[in-house]
């Protein structure tokens, strides 16, 4: 593992120093445009001047500040060459010792995660129940491994999970966790919905979050009216009149619409009729559509 990892810990514990070095450079930044600006006024500007000189002072008295700051702030480190390198090396070379000493606290465990791991993949096999790990270490090798599936996802029903995969075609988390209330269907623990329940089904089952599908043929309400450029309540009444095909997989759920369907000949002129004459009496086509 080599002392990367100590050094990039080290570096971690630094972070107010180094934010407070960021402020500082700031404030001298202001300070020097302040000067800047002084130098600048025609002294005969007495009013300008002074109000000027004001603002320099008070950023100077910042940049002061802010540097007694930054030097207390530095007297609380050691830096990483006073600390010795064979005991930093020992404890690279044994990460165990490392994360069992008294003095790892639970903040310093997660910097020593955060640098060691890139990233987790997770995939949901439902065939074998169970939920496959990656973990990619930062070195450049990987380790997997495999969990029972958590019971909370195998008690979802297929209803909510099925609910869950029609909409997340057109409606973000938020919006199916308050569909999926609004139609009295709970979590498999009995719960209401939200978007990170949500987010964690979709997550398990494998199912592409709503921005993934900004590019597929599926459209809602709002987006077919805007192709169409008419109202929802236009595309409301070609639904219901027939022409148009859309499904709702529940009630309070958006309408889903094929993109093909916008483009059939009888709506395209329907529409056209509308925007002409303002308004058309559209008759209900009687047979059943498959909503």
């Amino acid at each position: 593992m080599g002392c990367g990892l100590l050094s990039g810990l080290i570096d971690c514990g630094h972070c107010g120093k180094k934010l407070r070095v960021r402020y500082s450079e700031q404030a001298k930044y202001e300070c020097d445009r302040h000067k800047r600006q002084f130098d600048a006024v025609e002294p005969e500007n007495s009013l300008v001047i002074r109000e000027i000189q004001q603002q320099w002072n008070e950023s100077i008295a910042n940049v002061d500040r802010l540097e007694d700051e930054l030097e207390k702030e530095k007297s609380k480190h050691k830096s990483f060459h006073s600390i010795d390198q064979e005991y930093l090396d020992s404890l690279s070379k044994d990460l165990p010792r490392l994360w069992n000493l008294p003095s790892t606290d639970d903040r310093s465990r997660k910097r020593i995660i955060r640098t060691l791991i890139k990233k987790i993949n997770a995939k949901y096999e439902s065939d074998h129940d169970r939920i496959d790990l990656t973990i990619y270490w930062a070195g450049g090798v990987h380790s997997q491994f495999s969990l029972k599936h958590h019971r909370l996802y195998r008690q979802t029903s297929k209803e909510a999970l099925e609910i869950i995969k029609e909409l997340s075609v057109t409606s973000d988390d938020s919006s199916i966790a308050r569909i999926l209330n609004r139609a009295g269907i709970p979590t498999g623990s009995g719960l209401r919905w939200n978007k990170f329940r949500v987010a964690s089904i979709r997550k398990v089952y494998d199912i592409p979050p709503f921005y993934n599908f900004q590019n597929s043929n599926k459209l809602n309400l709002i987006q077919a009216a805007n192709q169409l450029d008419v109202s929802e309540k236009t595309i409301r009444r070609l639904i219901k009149a027939g022409l148009i095909r859309a499904k709702q997989t529940v009630k309070y759920a958006p309408w889903i619409i094929d993109k093909s369907e916008l483009e059939k000949p009888a709506v395209l002129k329907t529409v056209d009729a509308i925007k002409k004459r303002g308004k058309l009496n559209l008759s209900i086509n009687q047979q059943e559509l498959q909503l």
